[in-house]
C-alpha cells in the first residue's frame, strides 16, 4: 500500500481481510486489538475490521480481547480459553 508520503496512524487505519485464522496455547490472548496504554484513544478504523471464522483454543486468558469502534467477530470457534471473549 502507498502512502505518498501521508502519515499513517495504525489506530485508524482499516484492515485488511481477516478471515479463518487461528490462535492457539497462548500465554494470554489469542486475538488483541486495543489502544496502547491509558489515555489514548481506542482503535477506531474508518470502516468495520471483521474477524470472521477465528479459531482461539486453549489460550490462558481469553480466545480475544477488543476495544474500540467498527470491530466485529463473526462465526468464532472458542474453546478451553479461560473467557470466550471480551469486547471492553
Amino acid at each position: 500500500m502507498k502512502n505518498n508520503g501521508a502519515k499513517l496512524f495504525p489506530r485508524e487505519t482499516a484492515l485488511g481481510a481477516f478471515s479463518d485464522n487461528a490462535a492457539h496455547s497462548n500465554l494470554r490472548t489469542g486475538l488483541y486489538a486495543d489502544d496502547d496504554g491509558p489515555g489514548r484513544m481506542n482503535y477506531n478504523p474508518p470502516r468495520k475490521a471483521s474477524f470472521a471464522g477465528l479459531k482461539a483454543v486453549g489460550n490462558g486468558e481469553r480466545g480475544f480481547w477488543l476495544r474500540g469502534s467498527n470491530l466485529e467477530v463473526t462465526g468464532a470457534y472458542l474453546a478451553e480459553n479461560a473467557i470466550g471473549g471480551t469486547f471492553a
